[in-house]
């Protein structure tokens, strides 16, 4: 630096040191006084050379920087100084990423360069809309916002300018000015999705897409992100937030959850975009949006390895439901190679989740309320989840079902029952959406058919979902040759495993699930299919002729394996009969005998009730499979079973003598003179009055529940009764 550039680094330097306070800044902002000064702070001897050496340029942006500050300036410098704010952006600038002294450099001047345009855009938008076709600003875009860890401050300014030039919101936009901002979004999205190192710039693609393109906007919006390779960008983003995620403090853990919250709502958005484009008419956009999602979206089986992983008990709802709405949305872009391999994966996933001795149970998995003051009711859930936002654990997946994970068995708390359900069913439904699109696709393969049934098996087990036996009527329903398809490949499968323990929950320990219609229909409709294949899948005998080819090892090995099951079957059948009856016949004798004390709970009559429901409906099916002739069995058992309720609801009632005092206190309360008698100790005894146990009896809701029970168990005696023998039964 020579003597006259030392001069005006120091006079410029006096300068700033005189115009930090309004009425300086004021005089400046004079006609004569602003045009000197940005003559003398655009000469090209001052602004062109862009060195560490030229302390000069630092110091005119920032004594310019400072004097922007006062409105009137600004204000001044715009509406005077036309060529000034035309050159202002046309300033060179010299970046080298690998310089260090020039990166410290410009790491200083260029936040100021770009705060000073900032400051022109936010007060003009016709310097914003000039501004945006600039060549300087595309290079800008190019050159220096890609570098967020380099010029951070500069970054974030130039960020807001973008902001500002693709803000859409503004009155009485003219088309012309539509349209330029259309443009400059087009390029922006265009030079930010391709910038190279995606993981360190994320921050920056982040908060610009964000602003661009809200959770609302148009499909027209979202087509311009997916035609610049944004699906990938915004996958690799999440994958990258993902890891931080799991690695933040309580204090950072909110801003990553918003961030997180949005890109799941954002890449299901870009899906749907996609999706109806796809199913559009045969067009090149058509052929181009398939070639997006599926052959360039190399990301996608990642992005649902991660999404698996947010599906536990330390996120919240709205985490987890956004995850399972994204995979429903990416399993139908999936080719049928793609899905069965993720079919495999959320099954190893689940079972290895599932294996563990310890499991990991987050603050959101549902709980049953604490009693207050000792109190024995429980109440509702504990709302954990409305409480500060926690750390979440390591990654997992935590959506398998084990009956100890829950504090108390379906029934017995309506509210927990609904909290367990609210946290499993959102899995259970992905599931059955990914079965459904792998039918549709026929492509039900023995992969998919295997995580289906071993879902199945836990949604029914206390949860009493149906998913799984609706899928299966609604196949019957097309055909029963789709019927018959589903049977073959669910026995000749691994799968067979967990159908067969599918079965023996419902039949043996969880026979109250057949209250619901889909999963007694679906066993009342399939087991006799499975069973008729007992003769059909014999092996053959070799004949003599020789046109005949002998059957395959392979076609042996099926045979074999559908025999297995249907005499394994056979023995559940009768297993289960033997169970059913004896669970009749102990309920009635033992559990509705109401007479014991008119204070018995009903939750255990109502149980009991539905207990014998579901029996009887598992005698149903039993009976509709005709494993036997026999009947005499069953029906001494239920002829017992009904005398014993008969006999219970004929005996005169037995009552507390509290009740009885109520019932008087009630009466007395009606007339003038109330007598409280409190000498008389509280003791069982019969009721005298005839009318007050005629009334008890006729409005009591557990002798009603008992008295259609009773119903019930006469109405399968008769229709059983009624049944002519046929000759249908199967061999055994």
């Amino acid at each position: 630096m020579n003597d006259n550039q030392q001069r005006l680094v120091q006079y410029l330097s006096v300068v700033i040191h005189f115009t930090r306070y309004t009425p300086e800044k004021c005089t400046l902002s004079e006609s004569h006084y602003l045009h000197a000064l940005c003559t003398l702070i655009s000469h090209p001897k001052l602004t062109e050379d862009h060195t560490i050496n030229n302390g000069n340029k630092l110091l005119i942006f920032i004594l310019l920087q400072q004097l922007l500050t006062e409105k009137i300036f600004l204000t001044n410098t715009l509406t005077y100084e036309h060529d000034f704010k035309q050159q202002l952006p046309m300033c060179l600038i010299i970046v080298d990423h690998e310089d260090q002294e020039l990166i410290l450099y410009n790491r200083l001047f260029l936040f100021i360069y770009y705060n000073i345009l900032k400051q022109f855009c936010q007060y003009s938008w016709l310097y914003s809309k000039e501004l945006a076709p600039h060549k300087n600003m595309s290079w800008a875009l190019k050159n220096v916002l890609p570098y967020v860890h380099l010029y951070p401050d500069a970054c974030e300014q130039l960020s807001t300018i973008c902001k500002i030039i693709s803000r859409a919101n503004r009155d009485n936009l003219t088309v012309d000015d539509q349209q330029s901002i259309i443009e400059f979004k087009k390029e922006l999205y265009s030079l930010i999705y391709r910038f190279n190192d995606i993981r360190s710039s994320w921050s920056i693609i982040l908060d610009l897409t964000r602003d661009m393109c809200d959770l609302q906007a148009s499909h027209d919006e979202r087509f311009q992100i997916l035609t610049r390779r944004g699906l990938p960008v915004l996958t690799t983003i999440f994958l990258t937030i993902f890891t931080s995620y799991h690695d933040q403090t309580q204090t950072q853990i909110s801003t990553i959850q918003n961030d997180l919250i949005y890109l799941l709502c954002l890449i299901a958005n870009l899906l749907d975009t996609a999706d109806i484009h796809i199913k559009k008419p045969q067009t090149n956009s058509t052929i181009n949006m398939r070639n997006i999602v599926g052959t360039q979206w190399k990301e996608k089986m990642e992005l649902v390895a991660k999404l698996l992983l947010l599906l536990n008990s330390y996120n919240s709802s709205e985490i987890r439901q956004r995850a399972f709405d994204l995979l429903k949305k990416v399993i139908v872009q999936l080719t049928i190679q793609d899905l069965t391999q993720v079919a495999s994966h959320i099954k190893t996933t689940h079972e290895q989740a599932a294996s563990q001795s310890h499991p990991q149970l987050g603050p959101y998995f549902p709980r049953r309320k604490q009693p207050v003051n000792n109190s024995q009711q429980q109440g509702t859930i504990d709302h954990i989840g409305t409480q500060s936002v926690h750390t979440p654990f390591r990654p997992h997946f935590g959506m398998y079902f084990k009956t100890q994970l829950l504090e108390t068995s379906k029934g017995r708390d309506l509210d927990f029952d609904r909290a367990v359900h609210a946290y499993y069913s959102p899995y259970h439904t992905f599931i059955d959406s990914l079965a459904r699109y792998a039918y549709n696709q026929n492509s039900l393969s023995g992969s998919i058919l295997n995580l289906v049934t071993l879902v199945a098996c836990e949604g029914v087990q206390s949860m009493h979902l149906c998913l799984f036996a609706k899928l299966c009527l609604e196949i019957s329903n097309q055909s029963k040759t789709s019927a018959q398809t589903l049977i073959h490949d669910l026995l000749q499968t691994s799968s067979s495993y967990y159908f067969h323990h599918f079965i023996e929950i419902v039949l043996i320990d969880e026979r109250i699930s057949l209250y619901q219609i889909d999963n007694y229909s679906f066993l009342y409709t399939y087991l006799p299919m499975i069973l008729s294949m007992k003769k059909s899948s014999a092996p053959t005998t070799p004949t003599s002729s020789a046109i005949a080819a002998p059957p395959t090892a392979a076609a042996n090995i099926t045979a074999d394996s559908i025999q297995m099951f249907i005499q394994r079957l056979e023995q559940l059948l009768n297993k289960t009969c033997e169970h059913c009856l004896q669970s009749i016949f102990n309920e009635s004798q033992t559990n509705l005998d109401w007479l014991q004390s008119y204070k018995k709970l009903l939750k255990s009559i109502n149980y009991s009730n539905t207990q014998i429901i579901g029996d009887v409906k598992a005698l149903e099916i039993y009976l509709h499979c005709q494993l036997t002739n026999d009947k005499s069995k069953i029906q001494t058992i239920i002829e017992q079973s009904i005398r014993f309720i008969e006999q219970h609801l004929q005996l005169p009632l037995l009552i507390d003598d509290e009740l009885q005092q109520q019932q008087q206190q009630q009466q007395e309360s009606e007339s003038t003179t109330i007598v409280d008698d409190e000498a008389n100790p509280v003791k069982r005894r019969r009721l005298d009055d005839s009318n007050l146990a005629m009334d008890i009896t006729n409005n009591d809701p557990k002798r009603k529940t008992i008295v259609d029970t009773l119903q019930i168990l006469q109405t399968f005696l008769t229709n059983m009764n009624n049944i002519t023998d046929e000759s249908t039964t199967i061999e055994q």
